[in-house]
Order: structure tokens, then sequence, then C-alpha cells
């Protein structure tokens, strides 16, 4: 079987759709990380995605035949929608940001060794390799505690209970995150 050259564009095509699919998500995730109320962030964007899953399911049902393409068209439209809803939702909350005008106070700044996505861990002169980034918990103004993955040290002059100047901003649907430093 040979290919045509309309089958090799759309296979070329598809192909750079699916790096710069990755390219974004790479790039999404530190702000993801850093995202306030993080849990209950990830939960409410993975709902929405559940949720454009089975509308897409409900108007794709149409071309199963049998019973069993129907569920496979249900369950590759929510787990794609799970996937991607996420990412264009988080995306899309910096599209319009304002800054948040919180004071945060330090709590704890903790070295991080092996911080994902990050290059490997190069040994030191001493043996030790040095952190390869910082996780600093703070807390806001309504006592909440956050967690914030940066690369440099931030909180190297601060004690705990300190006012510590860090950017927060809040994004078009409301949700607050500290933009990667």
């Amino acid at each position: 079987m040979k290919l045509k050259p309309s089958d090799v564009k759309k296979i070329l095509t598809a192909l750079l759709l699916f790096i710069l699919f990755i390219v974004l998500f790479v790039g999404e995730i530190p702000y993801l990380m850093n995202t306030f109320n993080f849990y209950v962030t990830l939960a409410i964007l993975f709902l929405c995605g559940i949720a454009v899953g089975v509308l897409i399911g409900f108007l794709l049902k149409k071309w199963g035949e049998e019973l069993i393409s129907k569920f496979q068209i249900f369950v590759s439209s929510i787990v794609l929608s799970v996937v991607i809803v996420p990412l264009l939702i988080s995306w899309s909350n910096r599209l319009y940001t304002s800054p948040l005008e919180e004071t945060l106070t330090l709590v704890e700044s903790d070295e991080v060794y092996g911080m994902i996505l990050k290059s490997e861990a190069r040994k030191a002169e001493d043996g030790v390799p040095p952190p390869s980034g910082y996780l600093i918990t703070v807390q806001r103004q309504s006592g909440k505690l956050e967690q914030i993955r940066v690369d440099t040290d931030i909180a190297e002059n601060l004690a705990p209970g300190d006012p510590i100047d860090l950017k927060v901003r809040r994004g078009m649907y409301g949700i607050v995150y500290a933009p990667p430093q």
C-alpha cells in the first residue's frame, strides 16, 4: 500500500499538532503546580473535562453502529477531554490577569532535588548536588497554607513569619496562581 501525498500531509499535520500539544502541556505544568487551592482547582478542571467529554460523546455517538463502538466513542472523548480541557482552561485563565493585593507570610522554605522537568542534578565539588528548586510554603491572609515551586530561593534572607514578596495573579476565571520564577 502506497501513501498518497494527501495522506502524508495528514500524518505530518497530526504529528505537528501532537508535538505542539506536548510543548503547550509541558509549558503549562509550572503554572498548574503554582495554582492556589491546587487540589480543588484540579478536581474542578477534571470535572469540566469529564462534562465536555460526555457532551462530545453524545454528539458523536451517532457514528457508532454497535453498542461497543458507542462506548468506545464515549470513553475516548472523555479521556481526551480530561487531558485537553484543563490545559485550555488554565491557559485561557492567564489571557487576562490582574495582580492580587495580598500579603503572604513565609512559613517554610525547602530545597528540592530532582524537581519535575528539570535537568539532572549535577554533583558539586563537595559531592552534594545543588538544589534544582525550592518549595516555598506561605500563609495567605485567610490563614490557608499554599505551596509554591520556584527556581531561585526567594526566601533566602527571610525568617518564618516574615512577609514574602511574591507576585500573585488572579486569572479571568478567578483562578489564583503565582507565576513561575
